[in-house]
């Protein structure tokens, strides 16, 4: 997150936190995780975001309105500039629900071998 300029971590019903292990693999950005914000929800962690993006390397069969990488990091930085926004990874065996994907404005597919479309969330930021 750091390494692309990434502040506001937010963790919604984490497994364990905060997690030694986390700690001991942050690689300097410690700080990130001294400043999580731990939520019940997702509706809780976004909701003073103006513009949300979802990131997902899965295909649906119901359309959200969809973005380019390229293009929702301008939207991000444009809309970032008069309120908060947010990007929204899922968990790395399930991704996001349609529940969670609704909460979203667009969503911006990574690509990804269909065969194995799971990210690890650090590939997934970069």
């Amino acid at each position: 997150m750091k390494n692309m300029c990434l502040q506001s971590l937010y963790l919604v019903r984490p497994k364990q936190y905060p997690d030694s292990h986390a700690m001991a693999r942050s690689s300097g950005a410690i700080d990130v995780l001294n400043n999580a914000v731990v939520c019940d929800s997702l509706s809780e962690a976004l909701s003073d975001c103006r513009l949300v993006i979802a990131a997902s390397a899965r295909s649906r069969s119901v359309s959200w309105p969809t973005t380019t990488a390229p293009e929702a990091a301008q939207k991000l930085i444009n809309s970032g500039m008069q309120a908060p926004v947010a990007l929204v990874f899922g968990r790395e065996d399930r991704g996001l629900n349609n529940e969670e994907l609704d909460l979203c404005n667009f969503m911006v597919q990574l690509p990804a071998n269909p065969e194995f479309s799971s990210l690890n969330i650090a590939a997934a930021v970069q």
